[in-house]
């Protein structure tokens, strides 16, 4: 990083340090033999110097109008200073700096300040009065004691001690205007008052410590509503009124706040409101009040009567079979019991009044669905039970259709046959892949790949379906440059992963990925998960272009004191280029070292004022940073 150490005195040694500066100079710019090659050195840049007028109290600085004139009234103090005014850069616009030698010395490295470190600077000031002499100091106060227009003028003078000696100067005015009235600055008008909007409702009232919105709301005689808003009402001015409205509009109860207690009288559609300081209003909820009467005496009720129906000692369903195709079953037995009842009526599949307990025997039934009810009525009402019959003929012979598969799929069978099949029932077959399968063909007393198929039953069957895993197709391919495997089509089983890596020759990077026609994040791999389409991935390489070699020295730090003899360690940081690296470091007392380290340790055996060290960068491909320096102080 480059210094500027600036000189503000002359003393009876200088002339010890100009021979020094000398030598450095000399080393540094090859002024003698065996100096370094590649060295660049930073060529002197002009200052532009402006004035900045400050108040005397408090250190602010004072308003300057574009024409560069300042207004102050009669006895007003002023501290002016001088500022750096940088060139117009690209793009216009000029910036003002502290143009101090501390200032100047802190400056970054590539700023309009950036110059030799051998410089030293000086200012003279005056004002355009004939009493005023001409000041030659860095700042400068003036108590302008009369009313009238004067010119505050800067003169700024940089010597720099290079080989030749190099001087330059910049001028810069500042006209002020100074009035026999003090300038009194209008007030500035307090901020408006935002209006905080008007109230609103962000939930439920509190009503009797129950959340209530719109509804209805039971109250006993004399009871009393406990209303209470808070914390569901904002916004609006405060304070707050809170008011129970009648269907007819008046106010029937009312209370500064949020929280009311009102006694109504008679049940009512009411409404409860909420106005604030501005007079605005929000309804919150619409309560319809019902008044119930005193609690009368409740008759007693009658219990209801329950009934229990049997079949054959059981509650059914029962199922039974003919005792011959075409007959009827065996007889039935029906039981029953009730409680109470006063009646008992059977319907359905038997009829008439019964006992209320008793038994009944019931013929044989031929095949079919029979339903037996019993109803039992007394004073609690009515109840009723039922049991249920199925009968049937005997089955005839029945054969069997065994169905398997194999792979991802199943088969749906019509009709289903879960007991078998008589002889000459046609049976559908429909093969159902699962996701990600396909129906391939159908084996055993079945052919084909056909879905959905039928088979005669005219014996014992067994059939076998196949399905097989979908693939689909990945169409991988890499430009110029590079390669990515695997390459051309791939196929890929349906919910299975593949990986693509990417390969850049030597020399080329990853420049783009395209997966399916989109542009993708570029990386060195990528993978299609759970496939269940078919997709294409195309990657493009580029050249690489290495960035700007850049170097700078990071310790020691510029401007650090050391003692004579001891080890300095200096390190460099370096980015950019192509590695590897190496290192020229030059110090100012001759040393001239190449290393392939980014830090090295040097001693200084006798006393250095002021010293340069200077360090330059070579890559790999052999280009060279610019050259950076430290400054450094050596003491016995």
């Amino acid at each position: 990083m480059a210094s500027q150490v600036f000189l503000r005195e002359r003393r009876p040694a200088m002339a010890r340090k100009f021979t020094l500066i000398a030598v450095v100079l000399g080393t540094v710019f090859g002024l003698g033999a065996g100096c370094p090659p590649h060295l660049d050195v930073t060529p002197v840049v002009p200052l532009h110097v402006g004035i900045e007028a400050l108040d005397s109290d408090t250190g602010e600085p004072l308003e300057v109008d574009g024409a560069r004139r300042l207004e102050v009234s009669v006895g007003t103090l002023v501290h002016f200073v001088p500022i750096e005014v940088s060139p117009p850069a690209q793009g216009g616009g000029v910036a003002d700096q502290d143009a101090s030698p501390a200032g100047l010395a802190s400056k970054p490295k590539g700023a309009a300040l950036n110059k030799l470190p051998f410089s030293e600077a000086t200012f003279h000031w005056r004002v355009s009065s004939e009493s005023v002499p001409r000041e030659s100091t860095y700042d400068f106060n003036y108590t302008f004691a009369t009313a009238g227009v004067y010119e505050v003028a800067l003169l700024r003078v940089d010597v720099h001690y290079v080989n030749p000696l190099v001087i330059s100067q910049d001028k810069a005015r500042l006209q002020v205007v100074v009035s026999e009235e003090p300038i009194v600055l209008p007030p500035i008008p307090p901020p408006p008052v935002p209006d905080p909007g008007p109230p609103f409702f962000t939930g439920g009232v509190e009503i009797n410590g129950l959340i209530f919105f719109d509804g209805e709301f039971s109250l006993g005689a004399g009871e009393t509503l406990r209303i209470d808003g808070t914390g569901v009402v904002s916004g609006g001015r405060l304070p707050y009124t809170i008011q129970v409205i009648g269907s007819d509009g008046t106010v029937l109860a009312e209370s500064l706040g949020l929280k009311l207690d009102w006694t109504p009288t008679e049940s009512g559609t009411y409404t409860i409101r909420v106005i604030d300081a501005d007079g605005r209003t929000l309804d919150l909820v619409i309560v319809l009040i019902l008044i119930c009467p005193p609690d009368s005496p409740v008759p007693p009720i009658p219990p209801t009567p329950t009934v229990n129906l049997k079949i054959n000692g059981g509650d059914g369903p029962l199922e039974l079979v003919t005792l011959a195709p075409g007959g009827v079953s065996a007889n039935l037995r029906l039981s029953w019991g009730s409680s109470d009842a006063e009646t008992l009526v059977a319907s359905s599949a038997w009829s008439g009044s019964k006992s209320l307990s008793g038994t009944e025997t019931v013929n044989g039934l031929p095949a079919g669905d029979y339903l037996f009810t019993l109803a039992a009525t007394g004073d609690g009402g009515t109840a009723t039970d039922s049991v249920g019959v199925h009968v049937v003929d005997p089955a005839p012979n029945l054969y069997r259709l065994r169905v398997t598969h194999t792979g991802g799929g199943d088969v749906r069978i019509s009709p289903a046959g879960d007991g078998g099949y008589e002889e000459g029932v046609v049976v559908t077959l429909t093969a159902v892949p699962e996701t990600g399968y396909r129906f391939v063909d159908w084996g055993g007393d079945l052919s084909g790949s056909t879905s959905p198929t039928s088979i005669t039953m005219d014996g014992n069957k067994a059939v076998t379906a196949s399905f097989a895993r979908l693939t689909y197709a990945i169409t991988a391919s890499a430009e110029l440059g590079g390669s990515i495997d695997p390459e051309g089509i791939v196929m890929v089983a349906h919910g299975d992963d593949q990986r693509f890596d990417f390969v850049p020759d030597p020399g080329y990077e990853i420049f783009m990925l395209w997966v399916d026609g989109l542009m993708a994040d570029v990386a060195l791999s990528y993978t299609f998960t759970d496939m269940a389409t078919g997709h294409n991935i195309s990657v493009t390489f580029r050249e690489i272009v290495p960035r700007p070699l850049m170097a700078e020295i990071v310790s020691p730090e510029n401007g650090t004191h050391h003692d004579v003899g001891d080890e300095i360690i200096f390190r460099a940081e370096t980015s950019g280029g192509t590695p590897p690296y190496t290192y020229h470091w030059l110090f100012p007392d001759g040393s001239n070292v190449w290393t392939d380290q980014a830090g090295l340790g040097h001693v200084f055996d006798f006393e250095i004022q002021n010293g340069s060290v200077y360090m330059q960068a070579r890559d790999g491909a052999g280009l060279l940073s610019p050259v950076t320096q430290t400054i450094i102080w050596v003491y016995p």
